[in-house]
């Protein structure tokens, strides 16, 4: 039977380009997740995932992160959308933010290590958003879908798969060296 490591931590998080972010204290950088893989629920990498809304008008997300030993039984509505991957983290501490957020929106959540978890979404709500949007556009602080989301050690650790980013073209590389140089140079 699965059981609950530490009390789960929940937050108001904002809605930037249809998504939120999940993030370890162990990113040196902002996440540079490769939007053009295929996915749905769920994009991950190496120490973070981006979670994706489903409405249009969505601005906020109600989200409660949970850490379990096992892959836990319990989980949200039976309507709700659900999705699981498996993402590494090289430190055990985890927050979501919105996408553009310089600081976490929810309390911390600690993991029992680092290393490969799986991870469980279930998100639900997005008719009340429409709802809401369609009774009063303005009315932005009601327009939130609900999220659960729910971690486990992963236990083979051959199964974890990132979508890592495309390395950059010649182009791209140039451009990387000239603002680099710019930057670098500047006073």
């Amino acid at each position: 039977m699965a059981t609950l490591l530490t009390q789960p931590v929940h937050g108001l998080v904002g809605i930037d380009y249809k998504h939120f972010t999940i993030q370890s204290r162990g990113l040196t950088e902002p996440p540079r997740f490769p939007f053009d893989q295929p996915h749905n629920l769920i994009l991950p990498i190496r120490d973070a995932l981006a979670i994706f809304v489903a409405g249009d008008y969505t601005a906020y997300a109600l989200v409660h992160l949970e850490a379990w030993d096992s892959e836990p039984t319990a989980g949200a509505p039976a309507h709700s959308d659900t999705e699981t991957q498996t993402v590494r983290f090289t430190v055990a501490d985890i927050a979501a933010q919105g996408a553009m957020a310089t600081a976490p929106d929810t309390g911390e959540l600690r993991l029992s290590a680092p290393g490969p978890y799986h991870v469980r979404v279930h998100r639900w709500g997005v008719e009340d958003v429409n709802h809401v949007f369609d009774a009063n556009p303005n009315a932005t602080i009601h327009r939130s879908e609900r999220f659960i989301v729910q971690f486990w050690p992963a236990d083979d650790r051959n199964t974890v798969q990132h979508h890592e980013p495309r390395a950059l073209s010649h182009d791209q590389q140039l451009h990387t060296a000239i603002r680099t140089w710019a930057t670098g140079h500047q006073s």
